[in-house]
């Protein structure tokens, strides 16, 4: 009953990395489904980020009832998740919490067999992973996902890359999205849009990369990725986070509307 129920807000910090925390504001109980709904961060949408929703089991109904979070009465109810909302690539992060954890299901490889989850994180949390290399003399691995897209728009495709080897070679690090003008990456190719770079020992850094492309004429979909290639051939230890396809205009409006209305101010020249 929401009359007789009152929820407090937990500061869930300590061991769980960088999450988010927001107060509950607004309860609301539905008497038919017994059902009580949550708002919180003031009914307002959730940044992108890794949250926890947690409900202490000592939480009781009005005859004495403690609450059954899966695990029996009085077990607290808990649930992990990831606000990714402009993100068209899923499990870009590479989340390792249960009972959602990444299982790379999402990407394909030209070879699997050369690429696992492991622990490293670029935020340092223990929820969440990255995607290695399973053998430091492989010939590298390369993740991609078969995403819509529109044409002549701009896209960004972002990554966060870290690289452990020790004879000072360089690797080849690789972001790529080939075109195609049908659904589900069939069809024609229009060509692959690239950005490949080269990284040696970033001494347990992360570092970034990202570029922006834009879509020819008949652009339906495409197969967008990352893939990581030794220089030679060596033993490496290549670690890939934060995969990132979303919108590569830097403003709302790059006057496609045909006039300035969405700008603040104008000036001519």
């Amino acid at each position: 009953d929401a009359a007789r129920c009152r929820l407090r807000h937990h500061d869930c910090s300590g061991g769980t990395g960088p999450i988010p925390s927001s107060r509950s504001t607004l309860l609301s109980w539905d008497a038919g489904s017994f059902t009580a709904t949550i708002a919180i961060n003031g009914a307002t949408a959730l940044a992108d980020g890794l949250y926890r929703l947690l409900i202490c089991g000592t939480i009781e109904d009005e005859v004495g009832n403690a609450l059954d979070g899966g695990a029996g009465a009085g077990s607290d109810f808990l649930r992990t998740f990831r606000i990714d909302a402009d993100n068209l690539l899923a499990d870009g992060h590479f989340d390792d919490f249960d009972p959602a954890a990444c299982t790379l299901d999402a990407w394909v490889s030209s070879d699997p067999s050369q690429v696992e989850l492991a622990d490293p994180d670029v935020d340092a949390s223990p929820l969440s992973g990255s995607a290695h290399n399973t053998i430091a003399a492989s010939q590298g691995f390369d993740l991609a996902q078969c995403v819509s897209l529109e044409e002549g728009r701009r896209y960004v495709l972002e990554a966060a890359l870290r690289v452990d080897e020790s004879n000072g070679e360089a690797i080849v690090p690789e972001l790529f999205c080939e075109l195609f003008d049908a659904a589900a990456c069939g069809g024609t190719s229009l060509g692959t849009a690239s950005l490949q770079d080269e990284a040696t020992d970033t001494a347990g850094v992360w570092v970034q990369l990202g570029f922006v492309f834009q879509t020819p004429a008949g652009t339906v979909s495409g197969m967008c990725g990352v893939a990581v290639q030794p220089g030679v051939s060596i033993g490496f230890d290549a670690f890939l986070d934060d995969v990132f396809l979303g919108n590569g205009d830097i403003f709302a409006d790059g006057f496609e509307s045909g006039d300035t209305a969405a700008w603040s101010a104008t000036a001519g020249r």
